[in-house]
């Protein structure tokens, strides 16, 4: 588990990890948004927020509905 962990930890330091943070944040804020909603909050592209949820979704920290 500890090292599980480690890695989804190791994964989200990088120079976009705060994108990713913000992005769970809305999530967890707002279970049923969407990622034009997610885009609009941060200013950020709809293709950018859906590469961030994309990654988020591999590591299994959100699940997607479609």
């Amino acid at each position: 588990m500890y090292k599980a962990f480690r890695f989804v930890w190791n994964e989200m330091r990088n120079p976009m990890d705060g994108s990713r943070l913000e992005i769970l944040r809305i999530i967890n804020e707002h279970p049923n948004c969407t990622v034009n909603d997610i885009a609009e909050a941060l200013g950020l592209a709809p293709i950018s927020v859906r590469y961030h949820l994309n990654l988020l979704e591999r590591d299994n920290l959100i699940g997607i509905k479609k």
